[in-house]
């Protein structure tokens, strides 16, 4: 006998089967995603000097790093690379605080503004 079973697939492949179960899961990412963004742009000094330096709305290139997993002065220091993304602050702002390596001891990482210099001729 064949049997028909209807699987709801959220974003991020997490399979549940009902639709109220997988809205909720998908709200819950959301609201922590939320949470994370507040908690950078408000809480952590490196989200306040970066809103000092760029409004939400600025559009450019911008490299993020993770977190120093050393928190003390000394010893060996490095932020791991994420990646590099093309959009607007407030947006990747969003994506960046989401990456599981954003975030190590409670501050988060850093996001720095590229700039793209063009060289050599286009034909």
């Amino acid at each position: 006998m064949v049997q028909v079973k209807t699987v709801y697939i959220t974003e991020d492949g997490k399979e549940f089967d009902s639709s109220d179960e997988a809205s909720r899961y998908e709200e819950t990412i959301r609201n922590d995603k939320m949470e994370k963004y507040r908690r950078y742009i408000n809480d952590s000094y490196g989200g306040r000097q970066l809103l000092n330096k760029y409004p939400l709305d600025e559009y450019g290139v911008w490299e993020v790093r993770g977190e120093d997993e050393n928190p003390d002065l000394g010893g060996y220091h490095h932020e791991p690379f994420i990646g590099v993304f093309e959009g607007k602050l407030k947006d990747v702002i969003m994506e960046a605080v989401a990456h599981p390596n954003f975030w190590s001891w409670g501050s988060g990482g850093s996001i720095y503004k590229k700039n793209i210099v063009k060289v050599g001729s286009t034909s």
